[in-house]
Parts: C-alpha cells; sequence; structure tokens
C-alpha cells in the first residue's frame, strides 16, 4: 500500500511540473501577430472583426483582428483606431486602454469613476500592431477593484473596412480563469472523487499563464 502510494504521489508532482512548463511556454506573445495555437479560438466575434481574451495570475491579454482593411493606414485624413474599455458592471468604473495611429507608439489609460470625471493614468501596458492584428497585454493590478467578472465595450477601426457604425461590440462579459490545483488534477484525467472537496487542491496555482476564461 505504501508503494502504491509513493507512486501516486510522484505521478501527481509530475504532473504538475509538466503542466506549469507548458503552460508558461505558451504564454502569448505580443507581437502583432496571431500565431497559429497561441490564442485558440476568438473569445467574442463581430461580422467585422474576432476579440482574442486570455489570463493569468497577473496579466489580462487582449488581441483584436480586423476581417479587412488595415489598422495602419496612411494619409491625413485615415483612421486606424483600437480601444478597449474594461468595467466593473458592479460599481460601473471604467478602464479604457486607447491607441490611435496617428500616435503609434502611445497608449493612453483613462479612468472614470462615475460620477467623478475622466482622469489619464500612467500605465504598463504594452501592445504591438500590425496590418490587422492588435495585441495589448493589461497588468491585473492597474485594474484595482474589477473583480472576478469584467465587461467589456471594443472599438476596432480599420481603414476600407469599418465605419463608425460597425467598429463597435458593447457589452460582452467575460469571467477571469483561476485555476485550482484540483482544477489541474481533474483536467488531465487524475481520479479521485476527493479531489474536488480535498482543501490543499483549492489553492490557486501562482503564475499560471495561458488561461482561457469564460466569454458571454
Amino acid at each position: 500500500m505504501k508503494v502504491k502510494f509513493l507512486v501516486a504521489l510522484s505521478m501527481i508532482v509530475s504532473l504538475f511540473f509538466v503542466t506549469s512548463v507548458s503552460a508558461t511556454e505558451s504564454e502569448p506573445i505580443i507581437d502583432g501577430v496571431l500565431t497559429e495555437g497561441e490564442w485558440g479560438e476568438p473569445t467574442f466575434v463581430s461580422d467585422y472583426f474576432n476579440i482574442y481574451i486570455l489570463n493569468d495570475t497577473d496579466y489580462l491579454y487582449v488581441a483584436f483582428e480586423t476581417k479587412g482593411g488595415t489598422y495602419l493606414p496612411t494619409g491625413d485624413g485615415d483612421v486606424g483606431m483600437m480601444n478597449l474599455y474594461v468595467m466593473n458592471p458592479d460599481t460601473e468604473e471604467c478602464w479604457a486602454y486607447c491607441w490611435i495611429h496617428r500616435t503609434p507608439t502611445l497608449i493612453e489609460l483613462k479612468y472614470t469613476d462615475p460620477p467623478d470625471p475622466q482622469q489619464t493614468l500612467t500605465t504598463e501596458a504594452t501592445f504591438a500592431v500590425t496590418e490587422t492584428v492588435f495585441e495589448l497585454r493589461v497588468p491585473l493590478s492597474e485594474l484595482e477593484s474589477i473583480g472576478d467578472t469584467i465587461a467589456f465595450h471594443f472599438l476596432s477601426y480599420a481603414q476600407g473596412w469599418t465605419d463608425w457604425t460597425t467598429c463597435w461590440l458593447f457589452d460582452q462579459s467575460y469571467t477571469l480563469w483561476k485555476p485550482t490545483k484540483a482544477d489541474v488534477l481533474s483536467g488531465n484525467g487524475i481520479p479521485g472523487k476527493g479531489i474536488a472537496n480535498a482543501p490543499g487542491l483549492q489553492k490557486l496555482i501562482p503564475n499560471w499563464n495561458y488561461a482561457n476564461g469564460t466569454g458571454n
């Protein structure tokens, strides 16, 4: 019996090591390129663009993919623009990450806590943009009181493709995924009726990467 227990324990330790390495290696690279398998399936879809969302314990990852046109137009009257509105549905606080091609190396963070006026905050968000893809990594620490369920508005304006009536996707909901050790064991087929209730397995896995939340 003792030998069987040690073998089982060895399998569990090995599982955590392999799974954690695999997850870290799959963290999306913010380079403006949607590499196959990097983001999985779109979280939200409109007729004009796709949105991909992932999270880990430290960051929210968001990718915009236009289905036509370009985010990097040329000419004085052209527009390429992405806005990500992140909202707490309970308090109506809103964090808006705003990019426009006329200042292509800058992203601004605007914060509003009704009824207070909008503020401009310093952001540590990183991003990359190419003709058809915009990728963004947002530190969850900047969204101090966001909660587990997030409401989103998305603005994706691609020159030659969208206009001000088609560039919006409003009122999308996303629940952050925070895996526990029990989630990992169950997801990898480890048997055991007590896994879901064992106190030691209900702790969050630190620094977990590339986790799909739930989009509604």
